[in-house]
């Protein structure tokens, strides 16, 4: 799962398993890896649970801050966050 909330929402691997567990209403649900970034972050948990996850979601707020969380595709490849200046280009004749 991609969920919208990373580091600069003061975000941590419990708090997220916590924020997990009180929308799921599930404690026993056992969570995988947890990939936090600066604005978004990745979880996983048993497929058995996804329309838990997504329905306990709806209209939840973090910090004043909707939350969105979205399922990944199972070898979907992870978007990292880039940083791209305007009107940079990389140079690949160095």
């Amino acid at each position: 799962f991609r969920i919208n909330l990373g580091h600069k929402d003061s975000l941590n691997p419990r708090d997220l398993i916590g924020l997990i567990n009180r929308c799921t209403h599930k404690r026993n649900m056992d969570i995988g890896k947890i990939d936090l970034m600066n604005t978004f972050s990745f979880f996983e948990v048993d497929q058995k649970y996804a329309g838990d996850v997504l329905a306990g979601f709806r209209g939840i707020e973090y910090n004043q801050r909707n939350v969105i969380v979205e399922m990944q595709e199972a070898g979907a490849e992870q978007q990292r966050e880039t940083t791209k200046r305007p009107g940079y280009e990389s140079r690949r004749d160095r």
